[in-house]
Parts: structure tokens; C-alpha cells; sequence
């Protein structure tokens, strides 16, 4: 998965700085694990509700060890 309208790639050794630099990383990670993006919301999709809530996006982002802050 790549992100249109963006040259950025990311170093994995560096921290995200940027909200691109954040979503490329995610994309990445999630690219990593799931060959389907239907498999891939399933798997985000904690409670079967057919949404990814706010939690639901924590728990994963925290399982595929990205490390975000809050600023």
C-alpha cells in the first residue's frame, strides 16, 4: 500500500514526524502482515461492527509496535 501524493519514505530505524511520515509507516506495517484489505479490516475491526473504532485503531496500531504521541 503506498500513499498517492507523497515522496516520503520512511527510515524504520527513525521516528514518524509527520502525518504522512505516521500513515506511510502504518501502511507499511500493515502491508507486512496482510496480502487483502478485506482481511486486514476484519482484523481491525475488533467487535465485528463493520467500523474500526477509536479503540479498536489504539489496540492494533499498539500490536503492529508503532508508537505514536499525542502533540
Amino acid at each position: 500500500m503506498q500513499l498517492q501524493n507523497t515522496n516520503i519514505m520512511i527510515n524504520r530505524q527513525q521516528n514518524p514526524t509527520t502525518l504522512a511520515d505516521c500513515l506511510q509507516l502504518l501502511c507499511d506495517k500493515i502491508d507486512e502482515r496482510f496480502t487483502k484489505v478485506a482481511a486486514a479490516f476484519r482484523y481491525f475491526d475488533l467487535h465485528s461492527k463493520g467500523k474500526i473504532a477509536y479503540a479498536d485503531f489504539s489496540f492494533i496500531v499498539d500490536q503492529l509496535h508503532i508508537k505514536f504521541t499525542r502533540r
